[in-house]
């Protein structure tokens, strides 16, 4: 099971981390140029196996991403996020151009989730 499939909802404190992860998300995605109108429980990170097959093989909302990361101690970076194998959509699960959000890119994501993720840890 890689570290993108585990679940940490079971794990004790998890709601409350990701109540206040998700308030600094808010907050982080206006301090770096993301629409104010995304809901960071209702956009997703997506990743596809290549982009000829298209496969989803990962996908996490935001809060659940940057929960996650926080429990595991590893701290987002851009750099991971720079690739045309991952995505930022409206969609869970999705890779396809109607689900994409329009005018972000999973480096910007990213970038909020790394400022999330040193505020609270």
């Amino acid at each position: 099971m890689s570290d993108s499939e585990r679940d940490f909802s079971h794990v004790e404190g998890f709601e409350q981390l990701a109540e206040r992860v998700y308030a600094e998300l808010l907050a982080a995605m206006a301090e770096h140029g993301l629409s104010p109108d995304l809901n960071p429980d209702q956009v997703y990170l997506n990743g596809v196996n290549n982009l000829e097959e298209r496969l989803v093989i990962y996908s996490e909302s935001l809060t659940y991403a940057t929960t996650r990361r926080i429990l595991e101690q590893d701290p987002p970076s851009p750099v991971d996020s720079d690739t045309d194998t991952l995505g930022v959509f409206f969609v869970a699960y999705s890779f396809a151009d109607e689900h994409r959000v329009p005018d972000h890119t999973p480096a910007q994501v990213s970038q909020a989730m790394e400022a999330v993720y040193f505020r609270l840890v």
